[in-house]
């Protein structure tokens, strides 16, 4: 009862502290007004006001815990470094706590008495004071849309507006799948590119290789245009002369079983066949002749041009060119050829 009629007789009652504010919208207006007039926002004024007073706290609690730890030495059985800290902990809740308290009036009174117009006034000042930028709040509320330009207020087609979002939205949506699906094709086309050069260096590795081995090597040149084989050219080279010579060992077995099918008696007296050999038929020296001249010769020098000093020449082969040079003389019994007589 006592506090009821002290409330009454000093005229405060604390369940209507906020009925003077005007409505939000109102405030809105007012503030954008109390802006433009003092050229800053009133509550950025009382802000920064507060943020100085808890600096101010803050300085004030830091020199009183230096002077307290400078007052006690470090190895003090009490009080302790940690007790000493509990109580600047404690001071300095309680300061703030303080500083909060008595500020939030002091707000409260700033905003109602000093950045504010009288009630019965305000209504007036805001109508009759209009800036471009404040006619927004005229559109946010809709218990206070103002007819301007005898153009009523049409009310925007949301429907229409959430479609266009929709669609909007699954457009972004595609071009960030897009983007992905061209991100990955990157991706892919780098480590394609990295493997293509891994395997262009291993085979530039190959041919150093292969440079450093035909460099030692000589060189072989082909007898018609005089220019150097490679290695390709020598080995189709090969192949052909290989196959050449088979061919022309064939033909000289086929002489071979020829002549001694005309001749039963050849290989019975070995002291004869000096005398066989100076009287041969003319058809086994035509042949043989022509089959040296035209298959043995090139052979031979084609081989010796490509293969050096180094090259092996046939026995067989040399020994065969000896005897046509040597006109169809005897050969040395200790020679192949004695053994292998046509």
């Amino acid at each position: 009862m006592a506090s009821a009629q002290q409330n009454t007789t000093s005229g405060f009652d604390p369940t209507k502290r906020l009925d003077a504010y005007p409505p939000l919208a109102h405030r809105y207006r007012l503030d954008e007004l109390l802006a433009e007039h003092f050229a800053f926002a009133p509550k950025t004024f009382t802000r920064h006001l507060f943020n100085l007073i808890n600096e101010a706290v803050y300085d004030c609690v830091e020199s009183v815990d230096e002077a307290v730890r400078a007052s006690f030495p470090p190895d003090l059985a009490y009080p302790t470094q940690d007790d000493i800290a509990k109580s600047i902990n404690s001071l300095e809740t309680l300061l703030c706590s303080a500083a909060d308290q008595h500020f939030d009036l002091m707000e409260l009174w700033l905003h109602r008495n000093i950045f504010a117009f009288p009630a019965s006034k305000s209504e007036a000042l805001t109508e009759h004071f209009k800036f471009e930028h404040t006619k927004i709040w005229d559109y946010l509320f809709s218990e206070e849309k103002p007819v301007s330009d005898g153009t009523p207020y049409v009310e925007p087609d949301w429907e229409k507006i959430k479609v266009e979002e929709e669609r909007t939205w699954d457009e972004l949506e595609a071009a960030k799948q897009e983007y992905l699906q061209v991100t990955d094709d990157h991706l892919s086309l780098l480590a394609v590119s990295n493997a293509l050069d891994r395997k262009l260096a291993g085979l530039k590795a190959v041919s150093a290789q292969l440079d450093l081995i035909t460099s030692g090597a000589p060189r072989v040149y082909d007898p018609e245009t005089n220019k150097p084989l490679g290695l390709a050219e020598q080995a189709a080279k090969l192949t052909t002369s290989f196959s050449r010579l088979s061919e022309l060992k064939k033909r000289l077995e086929n002489l071979r079983s020829s002549s001694r099918s005309t001749n039963p008696d050849l290989g019975e007296d070995s002291s004869n066949e000096d005398t066989q050999g100076a009287h041969m038929p003319l058809r086994y020296e035509c042949l043989l002749n022509e089959l040296a001249m035209s298959k043995i010769d090139d052979l031979v020098a084609e081989l010796g041009e490509k293969g050096g000093a180094d090259n092996q020449v046939d026995e067989d082969l040399m020994e065969v060119m000896n005897h046509l040079s040597g006109k169809g003389e005897a050969t040395d019994s200790d020679t192949p050829l004695f053994h292998k007589r046509l």
